[in-house]
């Protein structure tokens, strides 16, 4: 079952989502595209860059001539112009380079499957991983060489590791077929030459979850299942928890109230399992605020219907708290939210259902729900699932303008 009393986990989940923008957030609605068959994944996009990863045999090495290599920790590490990859052992005069070359491809032999360790973290992956060299230049303007990892995996591989990555563990299975339905739109707007990263810029991505079959389930038995406007697919918008009621898109993100249609604001009580159900309270030191957003309080200037802030008014540079007439200007709430998540961390103010106050040195927040609020709530589909509701009946709940297309 899923835990609910966990903090931690639901910050975990939040983290993953909650910021979650598609891609071509402003873009007028997109014709549809075919389905692809495989998804080409950037790994690691919002991790820092390395020169060095280990993969666990038995693999096999792609190319002009495939090597295959047994059980076994292997080093793979970025030298000069090329990639090496020798056999991890303790004795550093003794390691034996199997492969030399400036590309690599490796795929997994044990269930298919290759297992990277890359810093502490280790992660399985279904298709085949290409290790490139990527140049670029750093904080310094410098060049520098770092490798490029890219997952070239099937599409139902790939929908079920994000459906496992944006759900937890105890999920129903009606809301994680709900979840693969949006996945599914992401790759129809992508169209047949997909290539994404791993990140909530599109979508959280950790590879192959071993331990959940029913996220592959769920996957098989959507197919390629999309929600559709007007023919065409839905920009699929989900975050972790709305805390009553979900947001239009056209409010949170300061578009023309044209845009994006089936994005409607809607009530939900679903949620009430979340850790972000209640009232998550925090404070940032005063002088670390204002050297951000100027040392004046900022204030609500306007809320939509479900009570989140649509506008917020901020102090310019150079406005001091003791200024008669402070000079204010208008910024949309949602960039004023991500910023402070951006500049002070996500558990600050989980979700942008928000109002804050001064208190001595301190300035506090208060926030409820998870994320931006707008199309899916993830907990809430995990209620209706729990109350039995088929993920048919609860995509119809959250995006009631669009239709399922099978």
């Amino acid at each position: 079952m899923i835990d609910t009393t966990s903090l931690n986990a639901g910050l975990e989940i939040l983290i993953r989502v909650s910021v979650v923008v598609f891609v071509s957030l402003f873009a007028s609605i997109a014709p549809c595209k075919a389905m692809p068959c495989y998804v080409d994944v950037t790994l690691g996009a919002s991790q820092k860059p390395v020169s060095e990863i280990f993969v666990f045999g038995p693999l096999q090495i792609c190319g002009k001539t495939t090597i295959t290599l047994n059980d076994g920790r292997y080093l793979l590490q970025l030298r000069g112009n090329a990639l090496r990859l020798l056999a991890s052992t303790g004795d550093k005069q003794q390691k034996r380079v199997y492969c030399v070359a400036p590309k690599m491809e490796f795929r997994g032999l044990r269930n298919s499957y290759l297992k990277i360790e890359r810093g502490r973290s280790i992660r399985a992956y279904a298709g085949t991983v290409i290790v490139s060299i990527s140049r670029a230049n750093d904080s310094d303007n410098l060049l520098v060489s770092h490798l490029m990892l890219v997952n070239h995996v099937g599409k139902a591989d790939y929908v079920a590791g994000v459906c496992a990555a944006e759900l937890p563990k105890g999920a129903r299975l009606e809301a994680v077929k709900a979840q693969a339905v949006l996945v599914n739109c992401m790759l129809a707007r992508t169209g047949a030459l997909a290539v994404l990263n791993d990140t909530t810029q599109n979508a959280a991505y950790m590879g192959v979850a071993t331990d959940r079959p029913d996220v592959r389930l769920a996957a098989q038995t959507v197919g390629d299942a999309t929600l559709c406007f007007a023919e065409k697919p839905i920009h699929p918008y989900f975050h972790s928890t709305c805390a009553g009621r979900t947001s239009r898109a056209c409010d949170i993100f300061q578009l023309d109230r044209r845009s994006y249609p089936y994005l409607q604001s809607v009530e939900c009580h679903f949620c009430q399992k979340s850790p972000f159900w209640k009232h998550t309270v925090s404070v940032i030191p005063w002088p670390q605020y204002a050297a951000v957003f100027g040392d004046c309080l900022p204030a609500v200037s306007k809320k939509d219907e479900a009570g989140r802030p649509i506008e917020v008014s901020l102090c310019t540079a150079g406005s001091v708290s003791n200024t008669r007439n402070l000079d204010r200007t208008i910024q949309p709430a949602y960039d004023f939210w991500m910023k402070i998540g951006q500049k002070f961390g996500w558990n600050v103010a989980p979700g942008n259902l928000f109002s804050f106050q001064r208190k001595g040195n301190y300035l506090e927040i208060e926030s409820r729900g998870g994320g931006h609020g707008v199309g899916l709530c993830q907990w809430g589909a995990m209620g209706m699932a729990e109350q039995g509701k088929k993920y048919d009946e609860i995509l119809r709940h959250y995006f009631p303008l669009a239709k399922l297309s099978k």
